[in-house]
């Protein structure tokens, strides 16, 4: 069993406070703790600027989203509807048609009509697609 020594003051001062480590012996940092604490503080440093930029990045996104949704707005505006022709060319799936395009024309028949686009086959076997948005005119 250890003893310890305790330490009464019996004063009316104010009691002393004792450390065990005399404040003359500091303790030096070792070099490894120099650089730890040094790299913590450029990884928060780091982090912060990054975390900064994160910010000024989404809304970057959110303005560019936003001026994205208009000109889509105003695209779609502009083109007329397709709903039309899409009808017309799908009854006429099987038959032979004749399209104007601005690259020219084309002469097959007609195999599927998608969403945005015409199938054709040629004479010569070979298959087109069409895009709707390019057709001049069918007949």
């Amino acid at each position: 069993m250890k003893l310890r020594r305790t330490f009464v003051y019996r004063s009316d001062c104010i009691p002393a406070v004792r450390s065990r480590k005399s404040p003359l012996r500091k303790r030096k940092k070792s070099t490894f703790h120099k650089h730890w604490v040094r790299l913590k503080r450029f990884v928060v440093v780091r982090l912060a600027r990054l975390a900064d930029q994160l910010g000024l990045l989404r809304q970057q996104v959110d303005r560019l989203s936003v001026q994205v949704s208009a000109l889509q707005n105003r695209v779609d505006a502009l083109t007329p509807a397709q709903g039309g022709i899409v009808s017309f060319l799908r009854a006429r799936v099987g038959t032979l048609a004749t399209i104007e395009t601005p690259a020219g024309t084309l002469f097959g028949t007609i195999i599927l009509v998608g969403e945005d686009f015409v199938q054709l086959r040629e004479a010569d076997g070979s298959i087109v697609l069409i895009p709707l948005r390019n057709v001049l005119s069918v007949v």
